[in-house]
């Protein structure tokens, strides 16, 4: 997903990115530059099936989005209001 992010570039300018494994995706590795590939940390952590897209999907339907996200995230996502309609 990264090398075909929005201004990808840009963003290694000014972050650094952590990855986790989900179940029934396979990263590809030879696809990625070594500028991406040093940008990102990986953790291991138990694997969910559960998407960003799936987030925003569900926050813009007005579903909830809790216990999906971390509890601060949640926090967030709601004091900011994002991926609101």
């Amino acid at each position: 997903f990264l090398p075909r992010c929005h201004k990808i570039h840009q963003l290694l300018d000014y972050c650094s990115f952590v990855g986790i494994q989900r179940p029934g995706f396979c990263i590809q590795w030879e696809l990625i530059s070594d500028d991406i590939k040093n940008k990102i940390t990986m953790l291991t952590m138990p694997m969910m099936d559960i998407s960003s897209t799936e987030i925003r999907e569900r926050k813009k339907a007005g579903k909830s989005i809790r216990y999906l996200v971390h509890d601060e995230v949640y926090q967030y996502i709601e004091e900011n209001r994002l991926y609101e309609s």
